[in-house]
C-alpha cells in the first residue's frame, strides 16, 4: 500500500494534510491518553472488539489516510508519529480479539510504512522490528521490490528465511478442511507460509475420523504431511434456507458436522449431516417461527449423498380486524406491523403463531385492546370496537399513602367501565407534567382561582399531552394536602380540538364520596345525554308541583293536571325535581306509580316513562364536559350511530358554549343541518347561533344574530335542550329585545 507522489507538486497538500491530521488527533480516537480512554471505551462492542462501523473506527481510517499522504510526501518523517498512534491502538484491540480483515490490513500497512520510514532514516533495527511483527501477523507477506529500496527487501527476505517455513498437506479425501493452531489454513495440495516452530495440525471431513498431530515447521523449508482419513459414516448434504435450522434424525438430535454459508444466497447455508448409517432415515429440519420440514433419506452404502434444496416456510396465521377505522394505528404486543401483501385487505395482518395483545389506537378518539391466540395457518377475525381511552396521569402530592389509596380506588372503579378503556400512564406522565409547569402546589393555586381559564395556557398543555399520549380523556388527581390528605381534586382534560380548559371535581380519599359516584354515572352517560320525556313541566313550590302538561304526552295520558303535587314514586317520597328524576331515570322504558296530592283528592296515577337524547344543559354543573366530549368524539365517527348526526354536532357546540369559546361554537352551529318542527329542532340551533353572535359582538353581527333569532321564532312549539324542555320562543323574543336596546 505505497503511493507514488511528486514531492514538488504535493508539498502544499502535505502541509495541509499534516495540519488536518494533528487537528483530528485532538478530538479523535487517537487523542492523548487522558481523552483516548473515553474514546476507546465507546468504540468497543459488547463482545470487546473494535466495532468496524463506529465513529472511532472512521477516525482511524481518516488518520491512516492522512498518515499515508504524509508518508508519500517530503515530510515523510512526520508520518512516524501518526503511525505510532495507529499501531499502538490497533495492536491493543488485536490483543483483545483478532481484528477484522480491513483493520488487520491497516495495521500491516502502518507497520510496513513505518519500517520504510525508519529504514530511510538509517534505523535498521526499528525497521526490522516492524517487519518481524508483520511476518508474525501474516507469514506470507512480502514487500514489493519495485516500490521500496532493494536493501529493505533484502532485510525482509532475511527475516522471512529466519522466521517462516512452508506447510504442504496431502490428504485423502482431498476436500478435507485444515486448521493450524485452531485457525483455518489453505495448505491442502499447495504450500502455505507458516511461522517456524511446533504447530498443531487438525484434519477433518464429515463422514471420516478426524486427525490431529504436532507438526514441526522449520524456517526456510517445506514440511510435507501425508494422511488418509478413515471413513466412518454416511453424510447427507442439504442446502437449507434460511440458515440456522436444527436437525433431527429419526426423532433424535443429529450431528451437523458443517454449516457452510452460501455466497449470494441471502440466509441460505449448506448442511453436512454426519453420523448416518446405511438404511432409511427420517430427517427433520426445525427453525423457530418456521414449519418443520421432514423427508425420508435412504443410504444404500456408506457415502456422501446430496439432498434436494429445502426452503423452510415461515409459520404464519392471519388476524383480520373488522370495523378498523381509517387512520387508526395497530400494534401487536406493542410492536407496529403491516398488513399482509401489497394491495390486499388493509385490515389483514400476517403473524407468526402465538398469543398477541392486539391494540388499535386512534388519537383523540379511542382505542381497542384484546388478547388473541393465533395458530399456524389459522385466520382469526376480531371485531374492533373503539372505546374512549382514559389516560390516568397519576396522583400528585407528598402523602404517598393517600396517593396509593386514591390511585387504587380510581383504577378499580374506572377499569370496570365497559364502554371505556383504562390506560395507566402514571409512569410517563411526570415528565410531561414537569414540561408543562404543572405541580401539586401550582394546580392547587389554579383550583382556587375564580377563573381557571385565565392561566396557564391550557391549549399548549392540551397539545403536549396529545403529542405524548393521544388519549380521549386525561385524568390527574391532586391531593388536597401533602401531610395528611383526606380529599383530592380530579382534573379532567379533553384532547384537541375540544375545549382546552380542564374540569375539576373534589372527591374524598376515604371512600363513600357522592361526587365520585356521580362522576362514575357521568362515564356511563350516552354521548347525547338522555332526558326523561314525561310530557310535563315541574316547579319546586311547597313541594314538587306540575306547572304545565303537554297535550298528547305521557303526563296527559296518565291524567296529570297543572297544580298536582307529586309526593311519591312507587312509594318512595319525593319533594324536589332532582329526586323525581333520580327515581324515574332507571325506569325509562317502563312505568311508575305516582302519588298525587294537591287541590283535588289524593290519588295514584301510572305514568309511562320514556327518554330521548337531548343536548347538554348549559346550566347543569353536574355534567362532566370532558366525559361528554370523549363520548361524542367516538360517536361522531360511527356511521351507524342511532343518534342523529345533527344532534351530536349540537352537543359538540354546547361544550364550546359552556367553555365560553364562542368563536369555536359559531362555525359549528352554522354547519348543523337540523330538522324543523316541534320539540328539539333547528330552532334551538338558530337560537344558540344568535345568542353566540350577540355575545361576541352585537354591532358587528347584529344582522346575522337578528336573522337567526327570527328563524327560531318561526318554529312554533320549539323547545330547548330536550322535547320536554322550556319553550324557546319567549327566550328568543327576549334576545331580540336585548339586541334592539343595545344597537338602538
Amino acid at each position: 500500500m505505497r503511493f507514488a507522489f511528486d514531492f514538488h507538486d504535493r508539498r502544499p497538500l502535505a502541509g495541509l494534510v499534516a495540519a488536518a491530521a494533528l487537528a483530528a488527533l485532538a478530538g479523535s480516537a487517537l487523542a492523548p491518553a487522558a481523552a483516548q480512554d473515553d474514546i476507546e471505551t465507546e468504540s468497543i462492542t459488547e463482545q470487546g472488539t473494535l466495532d468496524p462501523f463506529s465513529a472511532a473506527t472512521r477516525d482511524l481510517r481518516t488518520i491512516f489516510e492522512a498518515a499515508e499522504q504524509l508518508f508519500g510526501s517530503a515530510q515523510q518523517p512526520d508520518s512516524v508519529a501518526l503511525f505510532d498512534r495507529l499501531i499502538t491502538r490497533l495492536e491493543t484491540d488485536h490483543a483483545r480479539e483478532p481484528l477484522p480483515a480491513d483493520l488487520l490490513e491497516m495495521l500491516i500497512a502502518s507497520r510496513s510504512h513505518r519500517a520504510e520510514a525508519h529504514f530511510n532514516l538509517g534505523d535498521s533495527d526499528k525497521a526490522g522490528e516492524d517487519l518481524e511483527r508483520i511476518l508474525q501477523l501474516q507469514p506470507g507477506w512480502r514487500l514489493d521490490p519495485d516500490l521500496v529500496s532493494p536493501k529493505l527487501v533484502q532485510l525482509a527476505e532475511r527475516l522471512r528465511r529466519e522466521m517462516v517455513g512452508e506447510l504442504l498437506v496431502v490428504v485423502e479425501p482431498m476436500d478435507a478442511t485444515l486448521t493450524l493452531d485452531g485457525r483455518p489454513i489453505a495448505a491442502l495440495g499447495q504450500p502455505a507460509a507458516v511461522l517456524a516452530g511446533s504447530r498443531r495440525l487438525a484434519i477433518a471431513r464429515p463422514g471420516y475420523a478426524g486427525l490431529e498431530e504436532e507438526v514441526e515447521i522449520r524456517a526456510g523449508r517445506t514440511t510435507t504431511v501425508e494422511q488418509t482419513l478413515e471413513r466412518l459414516s454416511t453424510v447427507a448434504r442439504v442446502r437449507v434456507q434460511p440458515a440456522g435450522a436444527t436437525v433431527l434424525v429419526d426423532g433424535e438430535p443429529a450431528d451437523v458436522a458443517e454449516r457452510t454459508p452460501l455466497e449470494g444466497a441471502g440466509a441460505e447455508e449448506d448442511l453436512a449431516i454426519d453420523g448416518l448409517s446405511p438404511g432409511t432415515h427420517v430427517i427433520e429440519l426445525r427453525l423457530a417461527e418456521h414449519r418443520p420440514y421432514r423427508f425420508a433419506f435412504e443410504a444404500h452404502v456408506i457415502d456422501d449423498y446430496r439432498m434436494p434444496p429445502v426452503a423452510l416456510d415461515r409459520m404464519q396465521g392471519e388476524i383480520h380486524l373488522t370495523n378498523l377505522p381509517a387512520g387508526a394505528s395497530v400494534t401487536f404486543d406493542g410492536a407496529a406491523t403491516r398488513s399482509a401483501g401489497e394491495g390486499g385487505d388493509p385490515a389483514s395482518f400476517a403473524l407468526a403463531p402465538g398469543d398477541y395483545l392486539v391494540e388499535v389506537r386512534q388519537p383523540g378518539v379511542g382505542g381497542f385492546r384484546e388478547r388473541v391466540a393465533l395458530g399456524d395457518q389459522e385466520i382469526v377475525e376480531v371485531a374492533v370496537r373503539l372505546r374512549p381511552t382514559i389516560a390516568f396521569l397519576g396522583v400528585l402530592g407528598s402523602d404517598r399513602l393517600a396517593a396509593t389509596r386514591l390511585a387504587d380506588r380510581l383504577a378499580a372503579r374506572l377499569d370496570l367501565l365497559t364502554d371505556w378503556l383504562w390506560s395507566d400512564q402514571s409512569i410517563d406522565a411526570p415528565a410531561v407534567l414537569d414540561g408543562a409547569g404543572l405541580s401539586a402546589p401550582e394546580l392547587r393555586r389554579i383550583a382556587a382561582l375564580a377563573n381557571r381559564r385565565a392561566a396557564p395556557d391550557w391549549s399548549a398543555i392540551q397539545q403536549s399531552f396529545d403529542r405524548r399520549f393521544g388519549a380521549s380523556l386525561y385524568l390527574l388527581a391532586v391531593l388536597g394536602d401533602d401531610l395528611y390528605a383526606t380529599s383530592a381534586d380530579l382534573w379532567l382534560w379533553s384532547p384537541a380540538p375540544w375545549p382546552a380548559a380542564p374540569g375539576v371535581r373534589t372527591v374524598s380519599i376515604q371512600g363513600g364520596d357522592e361526587e365520585l359516584e356521580r362522576l362514575m354515572v357521568a362515564f356511563d352517560t350516552p354521548p347525547a345525554p338522555a332526558h326523561l320525556r314525561l310530557g310535563a313541566r315541574f316547579i319546586e313550590s311547597d313541594g314538587l308541583a306540575v306547572s304545565a302538561v303537554i297535550a298528547g304526552g305521557a303526563a296527559a295520558a296518565a291524567g296529570l293536571t297543572p297544580g298536582d303535587r307529586v309526593v311519591a314514586v312507587d312509594g318512595q317520597p319525593v319533594s324536589t325535581l332532582r329526586q323525581l328524576q333520580d327515581r324515574l331515570r332507571p325506569l325509562a322504558g317502563s312505568s311508575a306509580v305516582l302519588r298525587i296530592g294537591g287541590p283535588a283528592a289524593p290519588r295514584e296515577v301510572r305514568l309511562t316513562i320514556d327518554s330521548a337524547p337531548g343536548v347538554v344543559t348549559l346550566s347543569d354543573a353536574a355534567v362532566a364536559d370532558q366525559v361528554v366530549a370523549a363520548r361524542l368524539a367516538l360517536e361522531l365517527l360511527r356511521a351507524d350511530s342511532p343518534i342523529p348526526h345533527w344532534l351530536l354536532e349540537l352537543n359538540r357546540a354546547a361544550l364550546f358554549l359552556r367553555a365560553l369559546d364562542y368563536e369555536a361554537a359559531v362555525p359549528l352551529l352554522r354547519t348543523i343541518e337540523a330538522p324543523a318542527g316541534d320539540g328539539l329542532s333547528a330552532a334551538m340551533v338558530d337560537y344558540w347561533l344568535g345568542t353566540a353572535l350577540l355575545t361576541l359582538d352585537p354591532r358587528t353581527y347584529a344582522d346575522a344574530a337578528r336573522a337567526a333569532l327570527e328563524r327560531a321564532l318561526q318554529q312554533q312549539g320549539a323547545r330547548l335542550y330536550h322535547p320536554d324542555g322550556p319553550l324557546l320562543a319567549p327566550r328568543a323574543r327576549a334576545r331580540l329585545a336585548e339586541l334592539a336596546r343595545r344597537i338602538g
